[in-house]
């Protein structure tokens, strides 16, 4: 088991910094309240203890195929998405899902395990599938074909009003938050990109105003994901908004976590 000693290894400093815990003595512990989602932490604000957090599975599977998978026993638990480690399975929590017509998946749940690192912040990790995003009830596909129809296929938004079934100022909003990371999004898959493909652009190039940066974003994501498909041996669709959470560019760009 891997031991990160002092320091957290998300964000590379004391953990007596962050981590309330019995292993520091109370003078060695300052208030603070450690955020931990896929190897990134924050401090700030109050005293808390170790932090749950989550990861995406890296296998694509349908909605279907997940549930029999999961009912079967065959979700295999990810590594600790802070210090690397195995994770104890830890049971499992129940999730609902909005997808198309208003249709709510029943039975839906989602694997936990436990970091049995006692120097890693992670306590718990939960694990979501592709097709899950975390604290979004709607399907992540159903929300990429929604922002995609109005910013790729050019619909107008009266069109996607009378076409998607959910609200339009819903829609409006998903566009608004993805337009926000757009950028750093696409020039993260870019360098991933181009790891993967001698003939990948030198450069990004996008059109103006959010429409162009969602464009360029969304024509990245499908590049990267045709690449990663036969790689990772993909059978079911991967959504594009899920490729942020799944790839990890080189050091010194980031990718940002979409909640």
């Amino acid at each position: 088991m891997p031991s990160v000693g002092d320091l957290c290894p998300a964000c590379k400093r004391p953990v007596a910094d962050h981590l309330p815990s019995s292993r520091y003595a109370p003078r060695e512990v300052r208030p603070g309240k450690v955020a931990v989602v896929n190897g990134r932490c924050t401090v700030a604000g109050e005293r808390a203890p170790q932090k749950c957090c989550w990861v995406l599975l890296r296998e694509g599977m349908t909605p279907g195929e997940y549930r029999e998978r999961f009912a079967a026993g065959r979700i295999a638990l990810e590594p600790c998405p802070c210090c690397g480690g195995p994770l104890l399975a830890w049971g499992s929590c129940p999730r609902r899902l909005v997808e198309g017509e208003g249709v709510v998946l029943q039975g839906l749940r989602l694997r936990r395990g436990r970091c049995p690192n006692p120097d890693c912040p992670v306590c718990t990790v939960t694990h979501y599938p592709v097709f899950v995003t975390p604290y979004q009830v709607v399907a992540t596909a159903e929300r990429e074909a929604a922002v995609r129809a109005h910013v790729v296929e050019g619909w107008s938004w009266s069109t996607v009003q009378r076409r998607v079934p959910w609200l339009l100022t819903t829609v409006q909003r998903w566009e608004r938050r993805l337009a926000v990371r757009a950028a750093e999004v696409a020039t993260g898959l870019l360098a991933v990109w181009q790891r993967l493909d001698e003939g990948a652009p030198a450069e990004l190039r996008a059109g103006a105003g959010r429409r162009g940066l969602l464009q360029a974003m969304f024509a990245v994501c499908d590049a990267v994901g045709e690449l990663l498909r036969p790689q990772l041996g993909w059978t079911a669709g991967v959504p594009g908004l899920a490729l942020p959470r799944l790839v990890r560019p080189t050091a010194p760009t980031p990718l940002p976590v979409w909640a």
